[in-house]
């Protein structure tokens, strides 16, 4: 097991080598950010990420749709594992080189 910081919030997670190389938007890797920056990540990549506050990804309906994406993405986890109140918590926080919020 290959423990490391995350990049952006420094919280200690679990690299894996394992990942499904098709999956899209979350791939698990072993230089990869936490599940939670990860996901910030991609729902910040979504067209529509500018138009709610940060607090909106605690309302079911929004964690419901990002499931659906994650699974439409075959994502290497899901939706019901993500810590929604350490989302919004850092949220403002800045993404390092090389992890910024991709187009999904």
């Amino acid at each position: 097991m290959n423990k490391q910081p995350c990049p952006r919030c420094q919280r200690e997670c679990v690299a894996s080598e394992a990942g499904n190389q098709q999956a899209r938007p979350l791939r698990k890797s072993t230089n990869g950010m936490c599940l939670e920056c990860a996901a910030t990540a991609a729902i910040l990549a979504l067209p529509s990420a500018g138009t709610f506050p940060p607090e909106a990804v605690l309302l079911p309906h929004i964690q419901a749709q990002f499931t659906a994406v994650l699974r439409a993405g075959l994502a290497d986890d899901e939706a019901f594992n993500v810590d929604w109140q350490r989302v919004v918590d850092n949220w403002g926080l800045p993404f390092p080189r090389g992890h910024q919020p991709e187009a999904i």
